[in-house]
């Protein structure tokens, strides 16, 4: 047996983070982009509200927020999960609903949500399926 310590050089990869850009740049690129947009969403809304002189049904641009937050996360981390479809088909239902006054065939719209559940976990579930193989 020999007394010296030997060392072993490792190097981590970081299978999470495949895109050259930081964490730290992402973040700072989506907040760039949401305050834009949020800014540009209270000038719409204040415009339409001062020129067309309604504050309904013009309210729903608002419920537009979570929706493009949610895209330009997919986009910077380049995964699709993270689109909020969720978000999306609620602010459809709304949408319908406040522009049209329809909101009795408007809900089924919200059936989409665990259409969309089902069809995302049984996705998930048959790649675990295949990985395992």
């Amino acid at each position: 047996m020999s007394d010296t310590v030997e060392f072993v050089k490792a190097e981590v990869i970081d299978e999470d983070n495949k895109s050259n850009m930081s964490g730290r740049k992402k973040f700072e690129i989506r907040k760039l982009v949401m305050s834009t947009y949020v800014t540009l969403v209270v000038i719409a809304y204040i415009a339409m509200v001062f020129f067309l002189d309604k504050w309904h049904p013009h309210w729903v641009i608002f419920l537009s927020i979570p929706v493009v937050d949610s895209l330009v996360t997919a986009i910077l981390e380049k995964k699709i999960a993270l689109f909020s479809v969720d978000a999306l088909i609620i602010l459809a239902f709304v949408v319908v609903g406040a522009v049209t006054g329809k909101w009795h065939p408007a809900w089924m719209i919200l059936l989409l949500v665990p259409l969309w559940r089902y069809i995302l976990n049984t996705a998930k579930r048959i790649k675990r399926i295949k990985e395992m193989d």
